[in-house]
């Protein structure tokens, strides 16, 4: 049951907020955390996902994945850096990833990003029990 809502809510999610057909993503680790566990666990994220998206471009010809940049690393304002992503590489989307860490779990937030309007088109997120 659960995964068909989750079905239904992304086709409706796609049928009234499409995304672009060519879809130029920019990884983006925002904001930066000074949590010296918390930026292993993102960084880890954005290469495993970045290799999976890499994966599906492979049989997606529409879909260009940019991986983040070591100047990424810079401090400044989210817009700042979407607006870096769209303008020196080209992107038309970023995949922004930020993780929090509490005394019970660890959440990675995600949040597309149209580079256009700065607008989130998507957002998620995934929850893990420090205990478990």
């Amino acid at each position: 049951m659960a995964s068909g809502a989750w079905f239904e809510r992304t086709e409706v999610e796609n049928l009234l907020d499409p995304l672009p057909a060519k879809r130029h993503v920019a990884l983006l680790a925002w904001p930066r955390t000074p949590d010296v566990h918390v930026d292993p666990l993102v960084s880890a994220a954005i290469d495993a996902i970045g290799h999976q998206l890499a994966r599906a471009e492979a049989f997606d010809h529409e879909l260009v994945v940019l991986p983040p940049e070591p100047s990424a690393n810079v401090e400044g304002a989210e817009s700042e850096q979407v607006r870096a992503a769209s303008e020196s590489r080209g992107a038309n989307l970023a995949l922004e990833l930020s993780g929090h860490s509490t005394a019970e779990e660890f959440r990675l937030e995600m949040k597309l990003i149209d580079a256009k309007t700065l607008r989130a088109v998507r957002r998620g997120s995934i929850a893990c029990g420090l205990n478990d």
